[in-house]
């Protein structure tokens, strides 16, 4: 076996390079960035350079695309240069529009838009041309230049890392773990996309004169894929014969079973498709058929139940996308069922204006879903008289527990996927005056709203139907802001986890301050933790009241709250001391007070009055 000399690793380079400029430089742009936002991981981030990554993320797999285009079409260099000058003020336009701060909406645009990045690699090098072996050996390569990239990158990452953690055990040098991340930086995203790039061929028209088919590639899809595909089908239609004699309504989860299925078969299908006409593989053209037949029952079924959870609760964005993907399944069993040419790039061209439609535009799933949710909230305020003539008045009468829980989730979802700009035809008063919080203030925006229309905000936990064993509740700080330790003598970890107990019921945990032991108790249920450090030091800190200033203040949970507002202070006699929690877990039951604590991690700063 004779392995390339460096002079051809060289020569390739340099070929890729040239052949994908624009691209490789956005892979290093994007490794660097990624490298700085590592190397500043212990102060706040810089949320331009996260815009940064973002943008040239796009743009790199952008520009590959495109120059995939170009290498199939005859252009100019100067028609090349002004179509990358395009994406290039694409890219710019992108990062000009993003908030400061990425909300829910502008994170589901990102995803829409690479996986639309991405399915237009798959088919623009054909989009006018009719060669189905040419497509189908083009895809089939950037599949297994795919895998073999991934394949690569992993063993090089792993191997590298192997070898700074045998460097830094036996020769006691220092490698910091960033190392690590910077390692990752370079090898998963500049050496991947390198030599994922290196591999697709100059000429890709000659792709639709090859004519093998590798075996290995038949056995995957023959012995590992199929057989999936037909667990999936078995047990799909087990519960839809269950449904069926049960009369009962099928579960919300149904629905990504239905969606593995259908992705684990397309895959089957198109891995096999030149083999259809082999006479010894008549099988494929029976599964083709059979395979579209047994969607229209299972998109039946999806529509059921993503039906149901929309009957309750509304369009979110979610579940649009879920009745978008019914609908182009649909559509395309359809095609696959009738058509005579079927032409299988029909399959990524389709879901690419699928993806497309349902992220932006008029009828997109963010603008579905907020118009849907807006009407929701305005039929339970106007039935609860807490709206009248299109403002809201605060309200003047009990609501129901059921409609309060509604109310809350809705304008929490609002709040979180769209803006609470959306609510303001709904008040007098002007909403940025009240929310729009100042220089390190966090503002709950759900509580205060519920505060202008005379409510008491419940957590959105309760969305769903009632939880008899109750619902659990999340809070973290910014742990990679600092911690003053001016006036105090120790400061160590102060954990409680109630699941790791070994009385499940009772959580003991202890360390010593040079001679004198310091024990903290939990007693499961109750909201005091205890703590000793001798016989005139017993502290109890009562959790209850930050519990509940924190489901007023953060809802159901919250990964971004300040560290000064985890913060309990304490003193008994002899000591006194400060408990940031970085991270709290607990356990409330509906319409409750109580709760059961599941862990605590938090940092304990204890200061010693030695004079007795």
């Amino acid at each position: 076996m004779k392995f390339p000399s460096i002079k051809i690793i060289q020569e390739q380079f340099i070929s890729t390079f040239e052949r994908f400029p624009l691209a490789l430089i956005s892979a290093i742009i994007c490794a660097y960035i990624g490298c700085s936002l590592i190397s500043n991981s212990t102060i706040p981030q810089d949320e331009n350079l996260i815009h940064l990554l973002m943008t040239f993320y796009l743009g790199m797999i952008s520009f590959v695309s495109i120059n995939l285009f170009f290498s199939r079409y005859t252009f100019r260099i100067s028609t090349q240069w002004i179509i990358n000058g395009l994406i290039a003020a694409l890219m710019y336009f992108y990062f000009s529009r993003l908030p400061e701060k990425i909300s829910a909406q502008y994170a589901a645009e990102f995803i829409i838009l690479v996986m639309a990045a991405h399915l237009s690699v798959s088919f623009f090098p054909y989009l006018v041309i009719r060669e189905i072996n040419g497509f189908w050996q083009y895809n089939k390569l950037l599949f297994l230049r795919f895998l073999t990239s991934t394949l690569y990158s992993s063993v090089l990452f792993i191997g590298l890392s192997l070898a700074f953690l045998a460097i830094n055990k036996l020769f006691d040098v220092n490698i910091p773990d960033k190392t690590y991340g910077y390692l990752w930086c370079m090898i998963g995203v500049v050496f991947n996309t390198w030599f994922f790039l290196s591999g697709i061929p100059v000429n890709i028209k000659q792709l639709n004169t090859v004519e093998e088919y590798p075996n290995g590639l038949r056995i995957f899809t023959q012995f590992v894929l199929l057989p999936l595909v037909t667990i999936y089908l078995v047990i799909l239609y087990a519960y839809f014969l269950k449904i069926i004699f049960t009369m009962t309504w099928p579960h919300g989860w149904v629905s990504y079973l239905v969606v593995g299925f259908s992705t684990a078969g397309i895959l089957a299908l198109l891995l096999v498709w030149p083999l259809r006409d082999d006479e010894k593989h008549k099988w494929i053209s029976n599964y083709t058929k059979g395979f579209f037949i047994a969607l229209f029952p299972l998109i039946l079924l999806l529509c059921f139940a993503i039906g149901r959870r929309v009957s309750e609760y509304g369009i979110t964005e979610k579940r649009f996308f879920i009745i978008a993907l019914a609908l182009w399944l649909f559509v395309n069993a359809i095609y696959f069922l009738i058509s005579k040419n079927k032409y299988i790039k029909v399959i990524p061209m389709s879901l690419f204006v699928v993806v497309i439609l349902s992220g932006f535009g008029p009828f997109s799933a963010f603008s579905i879903s907020e118009k849907n949710q807006i009407g929701r909230l305005e039929k339970i305020l106007f039935q609860n008289k807490i709206l009248v003539n299109g403002k809201v008045l605060p309200n003047k009468v009990t609501v129901s527990n059921k409609d309060l829980i509604t109310i809350s989730s809705t304008i929490n979802y609002i709040c979180e996927f769209h803006s609470y700009r959306s609510l303001q035809p709904f008040f007098k008063q002007n909403l940025d005056s009240l929310l729009i919080p100042k220089k390190d203030e966090y503002i709950f925006k759900p509580t205060k709203i519920m505060d202008l229309m005379g409510l008491e905000y419940s957590s959105s936990y309760n969305e769903q139907n009632d939880n008899s064993d109750g619902f659990t509740f999340h809070y973290s700080s910014r742990q990679s802001e600092f911690i003053k330790c001016t006036g105090y003598d120790y400061n160590f970890n102060f954990n409680i986890y109630c699941y790791n107990a070994a009385n499940e019921n009772n959580f003991t945990d202890s360390i010593w301050l040079d001679s004198i032991p310091f024990i903290w108790n939990y007693q499961k249920g109750t909201s005091l933790i205890k703590i000793n450090y001798d016989q005139d030091s017993t502290v109890f800190i009562d959790l209850k009241p930050f519990v509940y200033n924190l489901r007023k203040s953060y809802g159901s949970d919250s990964y971004d709250i300040v560290p000064d507002k985890m913060l309990l202070n304490f003193q008994k006699n002899r000591i006194f001391g400060q408990l940031y929690i970085h991270d709290i877990n607990f356990k409330m039951k509906p319409d409750s007070s109580n709760f059961e604590l599941n862990s605590l991690e938090a940092k304990m700063l204890i200061g010693v009055n030695f004079k007795k």
